[in-house]
């Protein structure tokens, strides 16, 4: 398996936006030490989309 992918804990707090387009739930945040945007998707069960997670 290739190398992995680190796990990042996000706070209750972290959505910033809500991201309206698009079938899945998602929203863009900022993390503590970076100024960069990003968008977080939630995975659906079920789909092999596990790489959202």
């Amino acid at each position: 398996m290739p190398g992995s992918f680190p796990i990042i804990q996000l706070l209750a707090d972290s959505p910033q936006v809500i991201e309206q387009l698009g079938s899945k739930p998602k929203f863009w945040f900022r993390m503590q030490e970076d100024d960069q945007p990003w968008l977080f998707k939630f995975s659906r069960e079920g789909t092999g989309e596990d790489w959202a997670d």
